[in-house]
């Protein structure tokens, strides 16, 4: 489960009034994900997409929100992000940093109802941010470059379970 912070009533709304999203109107924890706390928020402005992060500098969020921006520009289906009041990309609080972002439609499907089509599809998507993030201006460290990477796969080497120790050498 990936709601590591419960938000309550209180919380909520002031989120809320950060993100001029008038009143909270209901939300819900979504379980999923490894770092983040995430929401499904319905607002009298609509639905949000609502993150709680307590891994993500300023920084990095502001480097996400610029790329989003320029994906966005480019006619790429990015998420749209929901400044605050001030016109921030995230907001600090509770620990950590809030993001709103406009709700996405579609359908969450689990690993076994996907199929060759799906994956094609996604291939081609990711195809497509590729190219459209190559014209990005900003900068920013890797944080998955190789050394992290190799890092990753040597541990997975180490594993006790046979099973992730073969993945690992495909990998490598």
């Amino acid at each position: 489960m990936a709601v590591y912070v419960a938000f309550e009533q209180r919380e909520i709304d002031a989120v809320a009034e950060a993100f001029g999203l008038g009143k909270a109107l209901q939300w819900r924890g979504i379980p999923h994900g490894s770092i983040n706390t995430n929401y499904d928020l319905e607002a009298e402005r609509g639905r949000f997409f609502m993150r709680h992060t307590t891994v993500r500098t300023s920084s990095e969020l502001e480097f996400e929100a610029a790329l989003l921006a320029h994906l966005h520009e480019s006619a790429f289906p990015a998420p749209v992000l929901v400044p605050t009041r001030d016109g921030r990309p995230s907001w600090s609080a509770f620990g950590g940093r809030v993001s709103i972002f406009r709700w996405l439609a579609g359908d969450e499907l689990s690993r076994g109802d996907l199929d060759a089509g799906h994956l094609r599809s996604v291939g081609r998507e990711l195809a497509k941010l590729h190219s459209t993030a190559n014209s990005f201006a900003g900068e920013r460290p890797n944080p998955y470059g190789p050394g992290i990477v190799h890092a990753w796969v040597d541990s997975l080497l180490a594993h006790e379970r046979e099973e992730i120790r073969s993945v690992a050498r495909e990998l490598e």
